[in-house]
């Protein structure tokens, strides 16, 4: 792994939930949404955002072209990400009735995206450089 090889960081998050292609922001913020920033916490914006910041930036150390993803990409992915969870919080009913620990996680998906706007951010996503497809 990169932090047997001394690379600086902290905390590694292994997603183990699916396996396959996506965008590594959207399972940021279901990670987020869902997991351990509190609805309603006076600064949950601006650690959402230090999140996506400190992300963005090991993205760009680690190789990735700052020019053809730039923050406010992997914001606007992030954000979408939001969305995403709530997405899935309404197939949830197709289960039957929730258990407590459900209601939790719905709670928590639904009001992070509320909080966050999440549901006013157009759904393109800004890659590459003007005129060019990504």
């Amino acid at each position: 792994s990169s932090v047997r090889r001394g690379v600086p960081g902290g905390v590694v998050f292994l997603d183990w939930q699916m396996a396959g292609q996506g965008v590594g922001a959207i399972d940021l913020a279901w990670f987020s949404a869902s997991s351990f920033l509190e609805p309603g916490e006076p600064l949950r914006w601006e650690e959402n955002r230090r999140l996506c910041v400190a992300y963005w930036r090991s993205l760009v150390e680690g190789g990735v072209d700052a020019v053809r993803y730039p923050l406010e990409a992997a914001w606007r992915d992030y954000t979408l990400g939001f969305l995403w969870g709530f997405l899935v919080v309404t197939q949830l009913t197709k289960f039957g009735e929730p258990s407590e620990v459900v209601k939790a996680f719905c709670a928590r998906v639904t009001h992070a995206m509320v909080e966050l706007d999440a549901h006013k951010v157009p759904c393109q996503r800004l890659v590459g450089e003007p005129g060019v497809d990504a």
